[in-house]
């Protein structure tokens, strides 16, 4: 081993498409040189020589050459060479690039589907909230319900099957969910019930 390297790790997901690491050692002589090696998810088609700048102090990835690379995972490795020929590990680090926003769905059971022409009598209907988003999951769920067109009230909400209380009578319900990320991104869909129970 030449000295002791240590990288700053980073494996939390961000947007920017130039990360760039942190790198610090001891002894770091003159004659080192330093190489990396680049992973990235299916179909990214990373170089060292198009995506990153290798040095003994800092590693940057420019991950919109020659296009945006897709989301995902990206390890960079840094190895340094000394002048006889000697290679030691410095260290590896993870860069999760996400530049989509969540994509929430949210169904009603086939039970509980509704139009204004075809109205449903079950007061707690089920929906079934739902993310495809396979980056950086949604971190958390917010729900409200409207009852024609009034004030939205806060509901319970989390990913998979839920029965909401239509409880303020007949007409027209509006059941909205926004899913957030760890990154702060959100975004927001709706469902429509009619209630007819009497």
């Amino acid at each position: 081993t030449l000295f002791p390297y240590t990288t700053l790790f980073r494996s939390s997901p961000g947007t920017t498409l130039k990360p760039s690491f942190t790198v610090t050692g001891q002894d770091a002589l003159s004659d080192l040189r330093p190489t990396c090696t680049i992973s990235g998810p299916a179909g990214s088609n990373v170089t060292v020589a198009q995506n990153v700048t290798c040095s003994l102090t800092s590693i940057a990835l420019d991950l919109s050459k020659p296009s945006t690379r897709p989301d995902g995972s990206y390890q960079v490795t840094e190895y340094v060479t000394d002048g006889v020929g000697e290679s030691s590990l410095v260290g590896s680090a993870t860069y999760i690039l996400d530049t989509s926003t969540p994509t929430p769905s949210l169904t009603p059971a086939v039970a509980d589907q509704t139009s204004p022409g075809n109205p449903a009598n079950d007061l707690t209907p089920t929906f079934d909230i739902e993310d495809t988003e396979t980056v950086s999951l949604p971190e958390s769920y917010s729900c409200t319900l409207t009852y024609n067109g009034g004030p939205a009230q806060s509901v319970s909400c989390a990913s998979g099957a839920h029965q909401y209380a239509m409880n303020q009578g007949d007409g027209t319900y509006v059941l909205a969910v926004t899913a957030a990320d760890q990154l702060g991104n959100s975004a927001s869909t709706s469902a429509t019930y009619y209630l007819d129970a009497t």
